[in-house]
């Protein structure tokens, strides 16, 4: 094959490595844009269960948080219910998920209200995230006020090793005053889900 005939081989085949991976790229971000890999936990403390003789909240994929004694129609961001949590009973919407992978991504968020809270702070309320006695991470942070409620987010990605206890999502108030906890979401998205999907592994 002469050299003239070679020279437009390479320029297609290094055209064609280059448009694939501009098409391999815009799917991972069509991908994450969309959250086709990323599954949402939402509690708005409407729904309960009864199950082994507990009370439960459950979320509208199934996963189920303990502590709906608690549940109050004092106030409520949303719907006609609210958790409040005080001195006495200090956490609340305990969500046990699988053991995580390293890699995944976690984001949470509570709205929460108390006369006692003013915008910026809140003091000692806390959206918590923990992996047994090994992770552990907490915000007071309000990123957001409507209505007098306040929002408290969170979000980490799961650091690396080898876990053996489930992730946990809850809330925590250490104040010694009454703070009602309404609408918990929680978002994770799993990488390795997405690499598992793409080699038919799952």
């Amino acid at each position: 094959m002469s050299e003239t005939r070679i020279i437009p081989v390479v320029l297609n085949f290094i055209r064609m490595v280059f448009l694939m991976g501009i098409i391999i790229f815009l799917i991972f971000k069509f991908i994450r844009f969309s959250d086709l890999f990323v599954e949402q936990t939402k509690f708005g403390l409407e729904q309960i269960v009864s199950q082994n003789n507990k009370t439960l909240f459950i979320a509208e994929n199934g996963y189920c948080s303990e502590n709906a004694l608690f549940r109050t129609n004092e106030y409520a961001f949303e719907g006609s219910y609210a958790l409040k949590l005080d001195s006495i009973n200090r956490f609340g919407l305990s969500t046990a998920f699988e053991v995580p992978k390293s890699q995944d991504s976690v984001e949470a968020s509570v709205w929460i209200y108390s006369s006692k809270i003013q915008k910026g702070t809140a003091h000692e309320a806390f959206i918590v995230a923990s992996i047994g006695d090994v992770f552990w991470k907490g915000s007071n942070i309000i990123t957001d006020t409507k209505f007098g409620w306040h929002k408290l987010y969170i979000k980490f990605a799961v650091p690396a090793s080898s876990y053996t206890k489930p992730l946990t999502i809850y809330c925590w108030n250490n104040n010694n005053y009454e703070v009602y906890f309404d609408n918990l979401i929680i978002n994770r998205s799993n990488l390795i889900s997405f690499s598992d999907f793409i080699l038919n592994k799952k």
